[in-house]
């Protein structure tokens, strides 16, 4: 009677056994048929029996399912899921990853097949999200294929080089995808990875943190690190260049400016803006203003630094003669330069022969600069002039600037139709 009973349980066990086993072959026989319904359906049931839920088998069949329905493009037309976790081949990611973590070495090869198959997918899909400007989208998606990569702590595809290449670029995507839709935090983490990673960092990588620390999250300390490293891998990119000086201009530092700026001069002398930019400083430098707009004594080496600007501004023109900035910065200078010489020769009393023929001698001087000022004067007016209906907020200001000069030179140089002329048209401008 026992041996009739054991008998039993044990037939019992058997066929409970395999009928859960059972419902993973009629899952498989329905998935052939293009049955997704009732494949899901039983798959489902194999998943909630505790003898098949924890079977890798159970779990790549799941897989096969979703990934057979995501192949289906008729299927997809009529059943699109609203949810981006919905999408079949993620539901098909997450159930093959499922399988891999149960035992690594189920079927092997031919899941790594369907996992890499899933991380095609998956970038192909970020990256379409990303061109459409979906970045919040294209962040998500991307994340499967750095997730795939990274199976088994990055062990399982080791030596997948391809595989490499493709889940590197899914990170920079991913990286850049959360800059562009503002998720800074997000976007610094992983270009702070990328950037220690000799196969991903570039350029561009540098510069998106660079503007994160610098100007999104406002974090000094991580920006002079970033910058500092940035600059010494790429000393002649002139993006990093630019805001290696921007950050300079930003701390107010004029004199670490100069020897930036004088740097980079030196490193592309043909650069127009570059010696602008140095120009401007070195002015800056010899005609100093406190932070109300007054002027300040003059530096004891005025001289030099006036002729450092002087040379900056005549190799910008000589690289474009007609750029605006070159030609009115220059005509600045020499005209400050009068305005200084003018001041110095007012503050002489003119009390004897001696103190009047200093007195001439500096009129002299100043006329010379400013008569030195009037061509690059007229080559700004000449260039906005034809264009005063359409100028904007600076180059506006430029012109005014110029008639208004101008217009003094010219009645100074007795030149009182070209000064009358100059009259009319800041009086236009009213």
């Amino acid at each position: 009677m026992k041996k009739i009973i054991l008998v039993a349980t044990l037939v019992c066990t058997y066929v409970v056994g395999w009928a859960q086993k059972q419902n993973i072959e009629s899952a498989n026989n329905y998935l052939r048929e293009g049955d997704y319904s009732h494949a899901r359906e039983y798959i489902q049931m194999a998943l909630k029996d505790p003898s098949t839920k924890d079977k890798p088998k159970t779990w790549a069949m799941q897989g096969d399912i979703f990934m057979q329905m995501n192949q289906d493009t008729a299927y997809l037309r009529k059943n699109m899921p609203a949810g981006l976790s919905d999408l079949p081949y993620r539901q098909a990611t997450r159930s093959y990853l499922k399988a891999v973590e149960l035992d690594p070495s189920y079927e092997k090869e031919e899941l790594n097949s369907k996992l890499i198959a899933c991380a095609f997918t998956g970038y192909m899909m970020g990256q379409a999200a990303y061109k459409m400007k979906a970045y919040d989208t294209a962040y998500q998606l991307l994340q499967d294929v750095i997730d795939i990569h990274n199976a088994q702590g990055g062990k399982r595809f080791v030596s997948n080089k391809k595989f490499d290449t493709v889940a590197t670029e899914a990170e920079r995507l991913r990286a850049f995808a959360a800059y562009n839709a503002n998720r800074y935090d997000d976007a610094a983490d992983l270009f702070m990875k990328l950037k220690d990673n000799p196969i991903a960092r570039d350029p561009n990588v540098y510069l998106a943190l660079i503007d994160i620390y610098g100007y999104k999250k406002k974090n000094d300390a991580a920006l002079k690190s970033v910058l500092d490293e940035a600059q010494k891998l790429y000393p002649d990119e002139p993006n990093i260049r630019t805001q290696v000086l921007n950050s300079y201009i930003s701390s107010g530092n004029q004199d670490e400016l100069v020897k930036k700026l004088q740097e980079a001069a030196d490193k592309d002398p043909n650069n127009a803006d570059l010696q602008i930019n140095l120009a401007k400083a070195y002015a800056g430098l010899a005609f100093p203003k406190d932070d109300k707009g007054k002027d300040l004594a003059k530096p004891a080496d005025y001289s030099d630094k006036v002729r450092k600007a002087e040379g900056a501004y005549a190799a910008a023109l000589k690289s474009k003669p007609d750029n605006i900035d070159g030609n009115f910065g220059l005509a600045v200078l020499y005209y400050n330069e009068g305005v200084y010489v003018n001041k110095q020769m007012n503050d002489i009393p003119g009390n004897d022969a001696n103190e009047l023929k200093q007195i001439e001698d500096f009129k002299k001087v100043r006329d010379d600069f400013f008569a030195k000022s009037v061509p690059y004067f007229e080559k700004t007016y000449n260039t906005l002039d034809p264009k005063i209906a359409s100028l904007n907020g600076d180059d506006k200001d430029t012109y005014v600037s110029t008639l208004r000069v101008l217009k003094e030179v010219y009645f100074r140089q007795g030149k009182t139709a070209k000064s009358d002329e100059m009259k009319k048209k800041l009086e236009a401008m009213k």
